[in-house]
């Protein structure tokens, strides 16, 4: 099962990304072919005149922003039993995409790909999950961390055109647990408190030899330089260097920052081996299933193999198999190109998942990779899975 992610960048602690240039003119309503979604570079609106002009329109953003995602997802808060981060916060359980009128999960499985996108069945939570506001992208904070930062730093993160999008209850813990490899007797050094504006997602990173969901960077240095320079633009520099870009020195700023990246550990994982699997006088029988199909019927081994749980390599899932190519709130969703497998380990501490965020739980991936892959994967099967997964 390749890809799924603890989230990235443009949300910070959640990123539902969305910053996918308009390649290409969509077969339904959108812009047309040749046309953009960028503001321009050269503005001579004043500043004042911006601000006032999107923060009146800031809340008919939010409010079509919402739409989708209640359109898509059951948003509401439902704890797993006994399964939480490493500092207890509750980790979400079920299957939160909405299906197709009259389907199942069971039905929809025995469809070929041709035949879903024939009848439109691909669920909408399954599509690239756009930025709250595509047009302008940027990073986005959730509430809680905005606040603190406001308290520790007096520095205010919140924008004046848009919000956090996603619930509180589908993010993870905040201030992150940060685990060191060079001290993993100290456990969680972050005692619960911000001692950087770092993110789940940088876990492990010491183990990783690509970067970027979706740019295949070679290094962290690239990777920390990338994302400074114009990473939260799309990529696009000259939209970067409009908003204001802080440019680092690579022999200084940038290597110390990636001197840091590379001992961020994951969370301890008591019923994993030195090798990665399961140790099966701590395991229960559901996570020996799950063990069992994680390396066989389900594949997902062939791009997670333990101990770290990644092949450091990118796949493309073809997902524009199962859909036609549509506008989303000004995002063209035409599939997903090439993917970086993301390390699995500590997956449950870092939702949600895929390089989009548009997997809110891992019940969720395990559905979003069976019918991808066609798995055929039947309902305990699922579940067993699941298990296994909280467990790494």
């Amino acid at each position: 099962m390749p890809t799924w992610k603890p989230p990235l960048k443009s949300r910070a602690l959640a990123f539902s990304g969305g910053l996918l240039a308009l390649l290409a003119a969509p077969a339904g309503p959108g812009p047309a072919l040749g046309k953009t979604s960028y503001a321009p570079v050269n503005l001579t609106e004043p500043f004042a005149d911006v601000r006032d002009r999107m923060t009146a329109a800031k809340a008919q953003v939010m409010a079509r922003q919402l739409a989708l995602l209640k359109q898509r997802y059951d948003l509401g808060n439902h704890p797993a039993s006994g399964v939480t981060m490493s500092r207890g916060k509750p980790v979400q359980e079920g299957v939160r995409v909405k299906l197709p009128a009259g389907c199942t999960w069971e039905k929809l499985g025995t469809l070929a790909p041709a035949g879903i996108m024939e009848k439109d069945l691909f669920p909408l939570g399954f599509l690239p999950l756009p930025h709250p506001n595509h047009p302008e992208g940027g990073m986005v904070f959730p509430r809680f961390h905005i606040n603190e930062i406001l308290r520790q730093e007096n520095r205010d993160l919140t924008r004046f055109d848009l919000d956090f999008d996603l619930p509180d209850h589908f993010l993870p813990e905040f201030p992150a647990s940060v685990y060191l490899t060079t001290r993993p007797d100290l456990g969680d050094v972050s005692q619960g408190k911000v001692i950087t504006i770092d993110t789940p997602s940088l876990r492990g990173v010491n183990i990783q030899r690509l970067f970027g969901s979706q740019r295949a960077l070679k290094t962290v240095e690239d990777f920390t330089e990338f994302e400074q320079r114009a990473a939260y633009f799309d990529g696009d520099p000259v939209t970067a260097t409009k908003k204001g870009v802080n440019v680092l020195d690579r022999g200084s700023q940038v290597h110390d920052m990636a001197e840091f990246q590379e001992l961020l550990d994951f969370p301890p994982a008591p019923k994993l081996k030195v090798d990665g699997t399961l140790d099966p006088r701590l395991a229960s029988a559901a996570e020996r299933r799950g063990q069992a199909l994680f390396f066989g019927k389900a594949a997902c081994a062939t791009c997670h193999p333990a101990p770290f749980y990644t092949d450091n390599l990118m796949h493309d899932l073809k997902t524009e198999r199962f859909y036609r190519p549509r506008a989303i709130n000004a995002a063209m969703a035409c599939g997903d190109g090439p993917i970086k497998t993301f390390p699995l380990r500590g997956v449950k501490d870092s939702p949600p998942y895929l390089h989009d965020g548009r997997l809110l739980t891992l019940d969720d991936t395990v559905e979003f990779f069976n019918l991808v892959l066609e798995l055929k994967l039947n309902a305990q099967e699922k579940r067993d899975l699941v298990a296994f997964l909280q467990q790494l």
